[in-house]
């Protein structure tokens, strides 16, 4: 990738900060989450800017969409982007797999800002040809098809895809050189491990398959994350107290024993702690971090709306699902 110099970003820094005022703050997303219909919901959701007129999945597609055209036509070198576009070619290739398992079509479900584009990437895999995306997801999605051959279980599916995935955007990361985006590949790997630690202690996995289980490349060791889902509370607390994360298991500790709204809540947390680490962009007056942060902010918005309507569609009491909700960036 081409050396681009933080003063180049200088215009676009300021556009994306403009631009920044249409996100939703909390107390808009709250509003939502309070209306009484998902018509009233959708309605709120309309008014703030999204597109009427279609279901409401075609509208965030769009949003998400409109969001990357506009970051890439303000950044000197859009690639460093691929950081996100990455993570949606895996999470697509989990997509088409499970509709070729289930013999379902969800491309409704597919998210379209991808490095390929969709119709590339539904022929990649259709054509088991891979590498048309990358080796690595070739090979990823090799290994998911042997695997779910021999297992018939999606979760192994998914564990094979999201390693190769977050393998893919942390090589990816590195080469850009830049602090930031490295430190979001990696706060995600770790936030990943922490919830995967908490799941293989509420199962009652042992040390040998939760070090199978764990992402590399995160801050946190292997060992560290593997001794938590068997050791006693305390050791986990005391262990973890060292951390960056020391604070965040500390706040939700009644998830180590492994109750449903405690893990729920340590979920909730755990998307908070990523969305202040994004927050710290905000500081940056020349750079691609606000840029970074902004794609960051949109998808998150996308997904609150998103749990607030399959909420309100699943009958949520009310209060549980405003618990559910992460904090904004705005």
């Amino acid at each position: 990738m081409g050396k681009v110099k933080d003063i180049d970003y200088a215009y676009s820094v300021s556009r994306i900060h403009a631009v920044e005022r249409s996100l939703l703050d909390r107390g808009k997303i709250m509003q939502i989450a309070e209306a009484k219909t998902v018509s009233d919901a959708l309605r709120m959701i309309y008014d703030a800017g999204y597109r009427s007129g279609e279901d409401y999945e075609a509208s965030f597609r769009a949003a998400v969409r409109d969001a990357y055209e506009l970051v890439y036509s303000m950044a000197p070198d859009p690639r460093i982007f691929d950081v996100f576009r990455i993570e949606n070619d895996y999470y697509n290739l989990k997509v088409l797999l499970k509709a070729e398992f289930l013999g379902r079509e969800l491309d409704y479900l597919l998210n379209p800002s991808c490095r390929a584009g969709l119709d590339k990437l539904r022929e990649a895999v259709r054509e088991r040809k891979g590498k048309e995306v990358s080796d690595t997801f070739a090979q990823a999605m090799d290994e998911a098809l042997a695997s779910f051959a021999k297992h018939k279980n999606v979760q192994f599916v998914d564990m094979i895809i999201d390693r190769a995935c977050y393998a893919e955007r942390l090589q990816f990361a590195e080469e850009t050189g830049n602090a930031f985006v490295i430190g979001l590949v990696q706060t995600q790997i770790d936030l990943i491990n922490l919830r995967t630690m908490l799941r293989l202690r509420k199962m009652g996995k042992p040390y040998a398959f939760a070090r199978e289980a764990m992402l590399p490349g995160g801050s946190v060791s292997i060992d560290m994350l593997a001794s938590g889902a068997v050791e006693p509370r305390e050791a986990v607390l005391q262990s973890f107290g060292r951390s960056r994360y020391g604070r965040l298991l500390t706040d939700n500790a009644a998830a180590l024993d492994g109750g449903a709204e405690a893990m729920a809540a340590l979920e909730t947390a755990c998307g908070d702690y990523l969305i202040d680490y994004m927050k710290s962009a905000k500081r940056v007056t020349f750079g691609v971090e606000p840029l970074v942060a902004y794609l960051f902010a949109k998808e998150n918005e996308v997904r609150q709306l998103r749990i607030i309507l399959v909420g309100k569609n699943n009958g949520m009491d009310g209060e549980l699902l405003k618990r559910r909700l992460n904090i904004a960036y705005v």
